[in-house]
Protein backbone atom coordinates (compact mmCIF):
# COMPACT_ATOMS: atom_id res chain seq x y z
CA UNK A 1 0.00 0.00 0.00
CA UNK A 2 1.60 2.88 -1.31
CA UNK A 3 -0.71 5.54 0.02
CA UNK A 4 -2.41 5.77 3.48
CA UNK A 5 -5.32 8.57 3.82
CA UNK A 6 -5.86 9.41 7.27
CA UNK A 7 -8.99 11.22 8.68
CA UNK A 8 -7.96 13.71 11.33
CA UNK A 9 -11.93 14.94 12.37
CA UNK A 10 -14.04 17.24 11.46
CA UNK A 11 -13.92 20.87 10.40
CA UNK A 12 -17.04 21.73 12.28
CA UNK A 13 -17.70 20.87 15.96
CA UNK A 14 -20.86 18.55 16.69
CA UNK A 15 -23.80 21.30 17.32
CA UNK A 16 -23.35 22.50 13.76
CA UNK A 17 -23.16 18.92 12.10
CA UNK A 18 -26.58 18.40 13.83
CA UNK A 19 -27.91 21.75 12.54
CA UNK A 20 -26.81 20.11 9.17
CA UNK A 21 -28.60 16.94 9.33
CA UNK A 22 -31.73 18.76 10.00
CA UNK A 23 -31.60 21.34 7.00
CA UNK A 24 -32.64 18.72 4.81
CA UNK A 25 -35.74 18.65 6.79
CA UNK A 26 -36.04 22.51 6.24
CA UNK A 27 -34.87 22.32 2.47
CA UNK A 28 -38.59 20.18 2.12
CA UNK A 29 -40.48 22.42 3.65
CA UNK A 30 -39.14 25.31 1.15
CA UNK A 31 -39.78 22.71 -1.74
CA UNK A 32 -43.16 22.69 -0.84
CA UNK A 33 -43.62 26.39 -0.97
CA UNK A 34 -41.88 26.59 -4.77
CA UNK A 35 -38.20 27.95 -3.10
CA UNK A 36 -36.47 26.15 -4.89
CA UNK A 37 -33.50 28.40 -4.28
CA UNK A 38 -33.70 27.99 -0.68
CA UNK A 39 -34.05 24.51 -0.78
CA UNK A 40 -31.02 23.85 -3.34
CA UNK A 41 -29.18 26.21 -0.86
CA UNK A 42 -30.39 24.12 1.98
CA UNK A 43 -29.32 20.69 0.98
CA UNK A 44 -25.64 22.11 0.03
CA UNK A 45 -25.06 23.82 3.60
CA UNK A 46 -26.19 20.35 4.75
CA UNK A 47 -23.23 18.60 2.90
CA UNK A 48 -20.87 21.40 3.33
CA UNK A 49 -21.76 20.89 7.02
CA UNK A 50 -21.45 17.42 7.39
CA UNK A 51 -18.97 16.61 5.12
CA UNK A 52 -15.88 19.22 5.46
CA UNK A 53 -13.28 17.13 7.34
CA UNK A 54 -9.39 17.79 8.10
CA UNK A 55 -7.02 15.02 6.37
CA UNK A 56 -3.86 14.00 5.48
CA UNK A 57 -2.32 11.87 3.41
CA UNK A 58 0.97 9.96 3.00
CA UNK A 59 2.30 8.85 -0.48
CA UNK A 60 5.18 6.81 0.37
CA UNK A 61 5.93 5.98 -3.71
CA UNK A 62 6.63 9.54 -4.22
CA UNK A 63 8.12 10.54 -0.92
CA UNK A 64 4.98 13.86 -0.21
CA UNK A 65 2.01 13.93 1.77
CA UNK A 66 -0.85 16.12 1.35
CA UNK A 67 -2.64 18.14 4.46
CA UNK A 68 -5.46 19.38 2.92
CA UNK A 69 -9.37 20.24 3.95
CA UNK A 70 -12.01 17.93 2.23
CA UNK A 71 -14.67 20.82 1.59
CA UNK A 72 -17.82 18.77 -0.93
CA UNK A 73 -14.76 16.43 -2.59
CA UNK A 74 -12.44 19.27 -3.05
CA UNK A 75 -9.26 19.07 -1.72
CA UNK A 76 -7.75 22.23 -0.53
CA UNK A 77 -4.09 22.16 0.78
CA UNK A 78 -0.40 21.81 -0.05
CA UNK A 79 1.64 18.84 -0.97
CA UNK A 80 5.06 18.55 0.84
CA UNK A 81 7.89 16.04 -0.38
CA UNK A 82 9.63 14.77 2.03
CA UNK A 83 13.46 12.31 2.11
CA UNK A 84 13.21 10.34 4.93
CA UNK A 85 10.89 9.55 7.69
CA UNK A 86 12.97 9.99 10.92
CA UNK A 87 10.98 8.75 13.62
CA UNK A 88 7.15 7.62 14.59
CA UNK A 89 6.37 8.78 18.22
CA UNK A 90 3.32 8.31 20.57
CA UNK A 91 2.61 10.47 23.13
CA UNK A 92 -0.32 12.02 25.47
CA UNK A 93 -1.64 15.49 26.96
CA UNK A 94 -3.72 16.59 29.28
CA UNK A 95 -6.59 18.54 27.77
CA UNK A 96 -10.01 20.09 29.32
CA UNK A 97 -13.12 21.47 28.17
CA UNK A 98 -15.20 23.58 30.05
CA UNK A 99 -19.07 23.67 29.82
CA UNK A 100 -20.96 26.84 31.19
CA UNK A 101 -24.30 27.30 32.22
CA UNK A 102 -26.11 29.70 33.73
CA UNK A 103 -25.93 28.66 37.28
CA UNK A 104 -22.92 26.40 36.84
CA UNK A 105 -19.83 25.65 35.47
CA UNK A 106 -18.61 22.74 34.21
CA UNK A 107 -14.57 21.37 33.66
CA UNK A 108 -14.09 18.08 32.09
CA UNK A 109 -10.36 17.04 32.04
CA UNK A 110 -8.69 14.15 30.15
CA UNK A 111 -6.05 12.72 28.26
CA UNK A 112 -5.51 13.09 24.47
CA UNK A 113 -3.11 10.35 23.04
CA UNK A 114 -1.36 11.75 19.72
CA UNK A 115 1.01 10.01 17.00
CA UNK A 116 2.76 12.08 14.79
CA UNK A 117 5.98 11.29 12.18
CA UNK A 118 8.94 13.16 12.16
CA UNK A 119 9.77 13.69 8.47
CA UNK A 120 12.95 15.83 7.46
CA UNK A 121 13.02 17.57 11.29
CA UNK A 122 9.51 18.32 11.03
CA UNK A 123 6.82 17.52 13.14
CA UNK A 124 3.30 16.07 11.08
CA UNK A 125 0.76 15.32 13.75
CA UNK A 126 -1.35 12.63 12.29
CA UNK A 127 -3.62 12.02 14.63
CA UNK A 128 -5.23 12.93 18.00
CA UNK A 129 -7.94 10.67 19.93
CA UNK A 130 -9.14 10.22 23.32
CA UNK A 131 -9.18 6.45 22.79
CA UNK A 132 -5.64 5.12 23.02
CA UNK A 133 -6.64 2.12 20.54
CA UNK A 134 -6.78 4.10 17.74
CA UNK A 135 -3.53 5.38 17.98
CA UNK A 136 -2.30 1.74 18.39
CA UNK A 137 -4.34 0.69 15.16
CA UNK A 138 -2.62 3.63 13.49
CA UNK A 139 0.77 3.00 14.82
CA UNK A 140 0.37 -0.91 13.70
CA UNK A 141 -0.94 0.47 10.14
CA UNK A 142 1.57 2.79 9.39
CA UNK A 143 4.15 -0.32 10.46
CA UNK A 144 2.81 -2.44 8.22
CA UNK A 145 2.93 0.21 4.99
CA UNK A 146 6.37 2.19 5.75
CA UNK A 147 8.59 -0.62 6.88
CA UNK A 148 10.51 -0.55 10.66
CA UNK A 149 11.07 3.05 11.50
CA UNK A 150 12.07 4.05 15.20
CA UNK A 151 9.62 4.68 17.93
CA UNK A 152 9.52 6.72 20.58
CA UNK A 153 6.33 6.60 22.99
CA UNK A 154 6.29 9.35 25.49
CA UNK A 155 3.48 7.86 26.74
CA UNK A 156 3.49 8.11 30.89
Amino acid sequence: MSMISINQGYYFPLPFRIFGGALPVFSLVFLTQSNYILAVLGVVMAFLLLTTKYQIILDLKNKNYFEHLWILGFKRGEMVNYNSIEKLVIGNRNKSKTYNSRGSTNTVRYTAYYLCLLIDGNRVELLESEKEENIDKLKSNLVKSIGQVPAEDLRG
